[in-house]
């Protein structure tokens, strides 16, 4: 009789270890999955702080690319819009000053933003007399 109770107690051992070890599998799986999760996060706002630079980028060669009158008087369509496929989700603003008394020297805001963000980009940019067109 004896022999019974002692396996009967080494088996209740045994139950009471598994449940142990699964309480641990189990705080170890969910932190596990906690960092997978902000891995994950920091992933995605990785990829939108490129995306949205280079675009930025991108908006600030088109600005380089107007001639001097064009820099006092830019068209809306760089001034404001939306990006194109597949970057639809983006879009920018953009604003260009002279800056007072220093000819031919203009501050340029472009400001790139998404459904929960945006990118500034600042810059000046100078363009000679010679650089003007008559």
């Amino acid at each position: 009789m004896e022999g019974r109770f002692i396996a009967s107690r080494r088996r209740g051992f045994i139950v009471l270890e598994a449940v142990v070890a699964l309480a641990i599998l189990s705080v170890a799986s969910i932190a596990a999955l906690g960092a997978v999760d902000r891995d994950l996060d920091a992933a995605r706002r990785t990829r939108r702080a490129l995306v949205s630079t280079a675009l930025a980028e991108d908006r600030l060669e088109a600005v380089r690319l107007l001639d001097a009158g064009g820099l006092s008087s830019p068209p809306d369509s760089v001034l404001r819009g939306r990006f194109a496929v597949p970057f639809r989700a983006y879009a920018w603003r953009t604003e260009i000053r002279p800056v007072e008394a220093l000819t031919g020297l203009y501050d340029v805001h472009i400001d790139v933003t998404w459904e929960g963000g945006d990118r500034p980009l600042e810059t000046r940019i100078y363009r000679s007399r010679r650089a003007r067109r008559p």
